[in-house]
C-alpha cells in the first residue's frame, strides 16, 4: 500500500472561513457606500435650502419697506421656481421688533414705515425665512433658517442660523 501524499488546494473549512470574511467586507462596503450616497444626497438638499433661503433673502432686502406683507408658505421646486408639488417648504414669517435707541437723527421727521408701537424706541422690521428640505430618516426633513432686520431707512442686522 501506498503512502498518500498531501494533495494542493483548501480544505473545505478553509473555504467556507474564505467566503464569510469576503462576505462580511463585502457587507461592511456596501452599508459605507450607501451611507455616503445618503449623505451626498442630505448635502445637496441643504446647499439647495441655503440658495433658496438666501435668493428669498434678496429678494426680501428688495422689497423694503413692504417686508410686514411678504409673510408667506410656499413649495419651490430644486431651481427655486414656485410649484404647487416642491421639494422645498418656504416659510416667510415677518413681525416688528423694538430696538434700543431713539430714532436715527435722518429719519426722525419721516413716518416709519414700521409702526410707532415701539414709543421712544427704533421699530425695525423682521423676517425670517425658514426653508425646509427633504431628509432620509426625518419624517418632516430638516431646514435652515435665515433672518433679515431692516430699519427705518437701511439695513441694520442679518442673522442666519440653521436647525
Amino acid at each position: 500500500m501506498a503512502m498518500r501524499h498531501a494533495r494542493d488546494g483548501f480544505s473545505l473549512p478553509e473555504v467556507l472561513v474564505a467566503a464569510i470574511l469576503i462576505g462580511l467586507i463585502a457587507l461592511g462596503v456596501g452599508r459605507v457606500l450607501g451611507q455616503s450616497t445618503v449623505t451626498a444626497r442630505e448635502e445637496r438638499h441643504r446647499l439647495q435650502a441655503i440658495l433658496i433661503a438666501h435668493s428669498e433673502m434678496a429678494r426680501l432686502r428688495v422689497v423694503g419697506h413692504d417686508l410686514l406683507s411678504q409673510a408667506d408658505t410656499f413649495t419651490v421646486n430644486g431651481f427655486g421656481e414656485r410649484v404647487p408639488d416642491g421639494d422645498y417648504r418656504v416659510e416667510i414669517a415677518t413681525d416688528v421688533r423694538c430696538e434700543g435707541g431713539p430714532e436715527p437723527y435722518d429719519n426722525q421727521f419721516m413716518p416709519n414705515p414700521f409702526g410707532d408701537d415701539c414709543g421712544a424706541e427704533r421699530a425695525i422690521g423682521v423676517a425670517r425665512v425658514t426653508v425646509r428640505y427633504p431628509a432620509d430618516g426625518t419624517p418632516s426633513g430638516r431646514s435652515v433658517t435665515y433672518e433679515i432686520a431692516l430699519g427705518h431707512s437701511a439695513a441694520f442686522a442679518d442673522s442666519a442660523g440653521f436647525e
